[in-house]
């Protein structure tokens, strides 16, 4: 919900987000090792990430009229915060490290593990269970949604931002009638997403064992299982790997809370704005890796052209250099009582030349009361 001022506007929101993070070392299904400076590796390892999380945020924006005043031309400094209160559901940060790194003088593998598992909410309750019983491997436990969005931890969060905006030609307002956004301007902006930390008191469960390196003749043959990301899944899978078994006797744990950080990012952006064209584009750079997303620099390039005024033509692209790359396409219809917006995604595949539709939005629609 928004309420727009001519000054300073306010918002009030409620979302849930789900999202579930793997990744897979290349060895578990490639025996070609990796050579890093002359030496080889073989990296077995696997790390999963989970969370949900319900937040509920307030926000307001507002012209900072000391910063307005400053500069010579027609312009104006805008700025944001949101914070919000969380209520986190299941959570899973699990890594097992298994990396083999060749001894060139004795000929053998040295092979290094640890494992480390911290997990709240319902997904507790059986990662012991899965960890000590491996008959039951083949069978992970099933939960059900409301099992998993269940709260377990509360939080609090920050977002803040500034926009700084230019309008340029024979524009003389930086708001025209009706608070509508001026259709001649550049606009720069910059901020911090989630900066806070979740507290985890609903059956935490901290799982952890003492790192272990063993000398090897060989390495463990890749595996054929396959893996998918569901809750408490790296519990089954890795009970089939015989690199794990090395550590079954050496895991402890115990069931004190712990924290977590959100996932810390710092963005920057610009839009061009010339009537019925919009250019923009942003890059983003992760501080807290996440399931929600990875470490590191991602940027997003994108336009909006209206050949109607009611009736815009998007499109956008990805470039990150640890993430696969994608194209969407969409469009919509925008009337003063209601927006309704449709998109559909193309990834395109690593080491080919075609591209494949990933999937199609859910139709979004806006309502103006």
């Amino acid at each position: 919900l928004k309420w727009i001022r001519p000054e300073r506007s306010y918002a009030f929101s409620f979302r849930t987000r789900m999202a579930s993070r793997y990744e897979i070392g290349k060895g578990l299904y490639s025996s070609i090792p990796n050579e890093r400076n002359e030496q080889f590796i073989i990296d077995q390892s696997l790390r999963q990430q989970y969370d949900v999380m319900h937040e509920l945020s307030f926000g307001f924006a507002e012209s900072f009229t000391f910063l307005n005043g400053l500069a010579p031309r027609l312009s104006e400094f805008i700025i944001g915060a949101s914070p919000k209160i969380i209520l986190s559901g299941s959570h899973i940060d699990a890594l097992f490290s298994n990396r083999y790194e060749s001894d060139n003088e004795n000929g053998v593998w040295k092979q290094n593990l640890s494992f480390r598992h911290t997990s709240s909410g319902v997904v507790s309750r059986f990662a012991e269970e899965l960890l000590m019983n491996t008959s039951i491997q083949q069978q992970p436990y099933s939960y059900t949604f409301q099992d998993l969005i269940k709260p377990s931890g509360i939080g609090a969060g920050l977002d803040i931002g500034i926009t700084y905006i230019i309008t340029f030609g024979e524009e003389i307002s930086v708001l025209r009638n009706q608070n509508e956004p001026s259709e001649k301007s550049l606009r720069l902006s910059f901020s911090v997403t989630d900066l806070g930390a979740v507290y985890h008191y609903g059956d935490p469960l901290v799982l952890e064992s003492i790192p272990v390196q063993v000398d090897s003749s060989s390495i463990t043959p890749p595996t054929d299982r396959y893996f998918q990301g569901s809750p408490n899944e790296h519990i089954t899978f890795l009970n089939g790997l015989e690199g794990f078994g090395y550590l079954s006797d050496k895991i402890s744990g115990h069931k004190s809370t712990f924290d977590t950080l959100l996932p810390l990012s710092i963005n920057s952006g610009g839009l061009l704005h010339y009537r019925r064209l919009k250019l923009m584009g942003d890059i983003s750079y992760s501080i807290v890796q996440s399931s929600f997303r990875p470490s590191g620099f991602t940027s997003y390039l994108g336009f909006e052209f209206r050949p109607l005024r009611f009736l815009p033509i998007r499109g956008g692209t990805r470039i990150a250099p640890h993430l696969q790359g994608f194209y969407s396409l969409g469009t919509g219809i925008e009337t003063n009582r209601f927006d309704m917006s449709a998109a559909v995604l193309l990834k395109t595949k690593n080491n080919s030349p075609t591209s494949e539709i990933l999937g199609a939005s859910v139709v979004g629609i806006r309502f103006y009361l």
